[in-house]
């Protein structure tokens, strides 16, 4: 299993970008022995799972290639968490009151 230190040296080896939200660091993790996530090591935003179908290699390029295409914000601009949650709770309500 792979330590959280781990995860960061291989993201940095791979050239993975800063985070595009917090710049903090990325994580490359393995999942569950099928694939592969970019996480912000800060804020937790990631990219979706690369699976390894019998090309790990080919998987671990594949999700870098995602985490580092990822937009980062605009200056100036922030991420209205607020917001975002609350969106989200709404949603959940509505999906529990169907």
């Amino acid at each position: 299993m792979s330590t959280k230190n781990d995860c960061i040296k291989r993201a940095r080896k791979l050239e993975c970008a800063p985070c595009p939200f917090c710049g903090g660091l990325p994580e490359i993790r393995t999942l569950a022995h099928s694939g592969y996530t970019v996480v912000c090591s800060v804020c937790g935003s990631r990219t979706k799972v690369a699976f390894f179908q019998g090309a790990k290699e080919k998987a671990l390029k594949r999700v870098v290639q995602k985490w580092n295409m990822r937009t980062p914000l605009k200056a100036g601009k922030s991420i209205n968490w607020e917001k975002i949650f609350k969106c989200f709770v709404e949603a959940i309500n509505k999906v529990n009151a169907e």
